[in-house]
């Protein structure tokens, strides 16, 4: 009797669960013995509040100019939502995370306490904000042992775009107190007016156009009817 080969194909499984989502590993022996990865989930990197992991995010950096300059970045990777997660080892009372973005070199730490979350939410661009490939090394330890639980490293893509926009703010007249700025206006002696600029409706520290707005006359009267002194004074026609 002639004897046939035996092929057999054996393929074994591996989960993890995090909260609701349940993450598999499959990897299959061919008949040639040569193992095949199936295509995975990342076990461990940067996601989106509860999401998968995600490996692109974009940032938009809006550059104001003016007399109310600033920046402002919008996007993805702006947003304070990211969350580190390793699917291997689940967040735990004293626990931290430490990544460090090798390309940028900035680095920060976090709790890594969210059970079925991950880490405390950061936005990416905190990691660094140049376009390109962001290579990362994390690790994971216990804060009040200092044992190390894991270590690894993995990637994202980061791309950024820019731009550059006109802003000027609003002027406002505003009284203040010239005698003593800590007095209230209704106790000061000499008040004065000045032009205050307000950027996107919140106060700022600039100032211009100070003068003095009027004084405080004092007006006597008959002390011997009881009567006290009393300040009168002429207020701007616009207050």
């Amino acid at each position: 009797m002639k004897k046939w080969p035996i092929l057999a194909a054996i393929a074994s499984s591996s989960l993890v669960t995090l909260g609701t989502n349940v993450y598999a590993q499959n990897i299959t022996l061919s008949p040639e013995g040569i193992t095949s990865p199936q295509p995975t989930y990342a076990n461990a990197g940067i996601r989106i509040k509860s999401g998968n992991i995600v490996t692109a995010f974009h940032g938009h950096l809006i550059n104001y100019v003016g007399n109310c300059p600033g920046s402002d970045w919008t996007g993805s990777a702006s947003y304070d939502n990211a969350r580190f997660v390793s699917y291997r080892i689940p967040p735990a009372k004293h626990l931290r995370v430490s990544l460090i973005n090798l390309t940028s070199g900035e680095s920060i730490t976090k709790k890594y306490t969210k059970t079925g979350k991950g880490s405390f939410d950061f936005p990416v661009i905190r990691l660094g904000r140049n376009t390109g490939l962001q290579k990362m090394k994390y690790t994971i330890y216990n804060k009040k042992t200092n044992s190390v639980l894991e270590s690894g490293d993995f990637d994202y893509n980061l791309t950024t775009t820019y731009r550059t926009e006109q802003r000027d703010g609003e002027w406002r007249s505003e009284l203040y107190c010239s005698s003593n700025e800590s007095d209230a206006i209704s106790d000061c002696e000499v008040v004065g007016e000045q032009e205050r600029l307000y950027c996107d409706g919140s106060r700022t520290s600039h100032i211009r156009d100070r003068h003095i707005s009027y004084r405080r006359r004092h007006k006597k009267t008959n002390h011997h009817s009881g009567s006290n002194h009393r300040h009168t004074y002429n207020k701007p026609s616009w207050w």
